[in-house]
């Protein structure tokens, strides 16, 4: 009785910090750790060329981040990993070319 209790006491300790934790890189930006996902349904692809179901679609917008992003103030597209953007224009062939030109 007394190795059982003292087993269930230590068992439910803090543990040791192996340091695999996340890690703060350049940017402000985090590396490693867990992704805990609080999800009904199962998702079935997380390559965001797969997504094709709703669960896939949260978990990937919030691991992914796009070339461009809307400003939530007035919508207007603002870059997000692009560097810069231009403008292009459509010719009726389909191809597109600058706007400058």
């Amino acid at each position: 009785m007394v190795a059982g209790s003292a087993l269930l006491f230590t068992s439910c300790g803090p543990g040791e910090d192996t340091g695999d934790g996340p890690k703060l890189l350049k940017g402000g930006v985090y590396s490693g750790g867990v992704f805990k996902m609080n999800e009904i349904e199962d998702f079935r692809d997380l390559n965001p060329l797969n997504v094709t179901e709703v669960a896939s679609q949260r978990i990937a917008n919030q691991i992914y981040e796009g070339l461009v992003k809307f400003d939530q103030a007035d919508l207007k597209v603002i870059p997000c990993l692009a560097e810069k953007m231009e403008r292009m224009r459509m010719l009726r062939s389909g191809h597109f070319i600058s706007a400058k030109a």
